[in-house]
């Protein structure tokens, strides 16, 4: 559901808010060389707001794609916002006429993203505009579920990536910016014959406070005369998040925490699918039991119990070793998966 904010400008800048606070030490909130580099080497992601907008025309001046994104990061929570516009054109053949249209596309997305033991969990959603009608529709919701496509990390990655677009700028020093006392920021502007960059960067007590960098690209690809405009601003700064149905997380992370026991689900095996219900098989066919010590008990039907212990792997593996012999199992949500013979064997635990 939730969309990347992108980034098309020759330079990848990405609009960060003023990188850089204000130092008291210096006069009217200038730093020395040194200060400029103590702060930029030591900026964080664990506590920012990130706002950006982003804004296409086409070589006939309208605007085909705006959008307003604003992304918070406090610790281990994540909420993203992100609402567009689209301008999508459309033909339409019948018979032996052509008919060209466009149609006007808008829609909002909200996103929370939780760092829980090492997983991650996200909650979505979002809502569309109908111009026919002009009304805008109910928010659609997708409720709290391990992320299969994105961490809190990756996350923070991404913000540590669009901070290194324009270190080369950055790292020329402060003395390649100028101070402006009425913005309390350093200013920068470069610019090609097709690319606009406007920089502005505060310290506050020695550490980056704010960043904003403001891009104006020429683009071809989009007609003679397109262009596209990025603005972007971080602000490292507190800024709490409201986890929403914050009980039906509760609820879902009790079904993802490992220890438990886990029962026969169905196994795929040569093609055909045995699942429990069929043939008089049950869910006792196959039990995992995963301990809080570290111990683990396989009761297979129609054989001896046996005891062994189990660990943590790669990402959601887990490691259960019996008489020597290693099983690696994959752990997504409530289920406990295992494949044998390059996915010729397949069997699905459920936790119970």
């Amino acid at each position: 559901m939730k969309k990347k904010w992108l980034v098309f400008g020759l330079t990848a800048v990405v609009g960060l808010g003023c990188l850089f606070a204000c130092d008291e030490g210096g006069e009217g909130g200038q730093v020395s060389a040194t200060d400029w580099t103590n702060a930029i080497n030591n900026i964080s992601f664990e506590n920012v707001v990130m706002d950006a907008k982003m804004k296409m025309w086409d070589g006939e001046n309208v605007v085909t794609n705006e959008q307003t994104y604003k992304m918070v990061v406090n610790g281990n929570n994540i909420y993203t916002y992100d609402e567009s516009f689209y301008l999508s054109t459309s033909t339409t053949v019948g018979g032996s006429s052509t008919q060209t249209g466009t149609r006007k596309d808008y829609d909002k997305t909200e996103e929370w993203l939780t760092e829980i033991d090492g997983v991650t969990y996200v909650y979505e959603k979002d809502r569309y505009y109908d111009e026919e009608t002009g009304v805008w529709g109910d928010w659609q919701v997708a409720p709290w579920e391990v992320s299969e496509h994105e961490t809190v990390a990756e996350t923070k990655e991404e913000l540590e990536f669009s901070k290194q677009m324009i270190d080369i700028y950055l790292q020329m020093g402060v003395s390649a910016f100028t101070y402006d006392k009425e913005k309390e920021s350093y200013v920068m502007s470069v610019s090609t014959a097709d690319v606009a960059i406007d920089m502005e960067v505060q310290i506050v007590n020695g550490e980056v406070y704010s960043l904003f960098v403001k891009e104006n690209v020429s683009m071809s690809s989009f007609g003679e005369g397109g262009r596209q405009e990025i603005e972007e601003r971080f602000t490292f700064k507190t800024e709490t998040i409201t986890l929403p149905e914050q009980d039906k997380l509760n609820a879902v992370v009790e079904g993802v925490n490992i220890e438990g026991t886990y029962k026969f689900f169905k196994m795929i095996y040569g093609g055909q699918t045995i699942s429990v219900g069929e043939n008089g098989i049950t869910e006792d066919y196959f039990v995992v039991e995963l301990n809080e010590d570290g111990t683990a008990i396989v009761n297979e039907k129609g054989a001896e119990t046996l005891e062994g212990t189990w660990r943590k792997g790669n990402g959601k593996e887990i490691i259960i070793t019996m008489e020597g012999t290693d099983r690696t199992f994959i752990k997504d949500g409530y289920k406990l998966t295992l494949e044998e013979g390059e996915g010729a064997i397949e069997m699905i635990l459920i936790k119970s």
